[in-house]
């Protein structure tokens, strides 16, 4: 039998560790008005595709500043 205990990878100090992004769930709320579209009458509409437009839209740059970010830093 093996004595190696060590059943986690290490992670070297130059590595991207994966985690949660804040654009990711900035973008991924653009969602809720657009289920909301399917629930409230007609007259929601204009308000609901003004909310996603601004989460997605929200989403799309913070990811943009976030990339832009990463370059300069290299």
């Amino acid at each position: 039998m093996s004595n190696n205990n060590d059943s986690h990878a290490r992670v070297l100090p130059g590595e991207d560790i994966p985690r949660m992004e804040p654009w990711l769930a900035v973008s991924l709320l653009s969602f809720i008005p657009g289920i909301g579209l399917f629930i409230l009458p007609a007259s929601a509409m204009i308000p609901l595709y003004i909310a996603m437009t601004v989460l997605l839209t929200t989403g799309v740059g913070m990811f943009l500043r976030s990339e832009w970010r990463k370059k300069k830093a290299e």
